[in-house]
């Protein structure tokens, strides 16, 4: 009998070593800022010619190198002044902080092995 309780005592503190190391991963890996970060949706249209070359939702979007949002849906759809014109567009999330002006230039570059393309946010506006 005298045994039986250091073993219940390793048992318990090995247990609550495996917790804390858990706890301890999970705060580490994440990313706790986008709970407090106000985002915006923006919708942005381009003609279906020129594409969204290799677009598509859940692409993240980036900033001077740096994820800041992502894409969150692609549809096509129709220019409302002229009915002929098809247009593919896509609906981004970004933080609130970053203003993009209608003269913002968008660069989408795609991955040399294959993997999923990338939309560059190049600069942000003037007007």
């Amino acid at each position: 009998m005298a045994q039986k309780k250091p073993n219940e005592v390793a048992v318990g503190i090995t247990v609550l070593v495996v917790l804390a190391l858990a706890i301890y991963i999970v705060v580490a890996l994440a990313d706790w800022s986008s709970l407090v970060t106000d985002f915006q949706k923006i919708t942005v249209q381009v003609d279906y010619k020129d594409g969204l070359k290799g677009i598509s939702t859940g692409s993240p979007v980036n900033l001077g190198g740096f994820k800041i949002g992502q894409i969150i849906d692609t549809f096509v759809c129709q220019d409302e002044s002229e009915s002929d014109v098809v247009l593919v567009a896509f609906v981004m999330k970004i933080p609130s902080r970053y203003e993009l002006h209608k003269d913002c230039s968008l660069m989408p570059q795609s991955n040399m092995l294959g993997g999923q393309a990338i939309l560059s946010i190049e600069s942000l506006g003037s007007t």
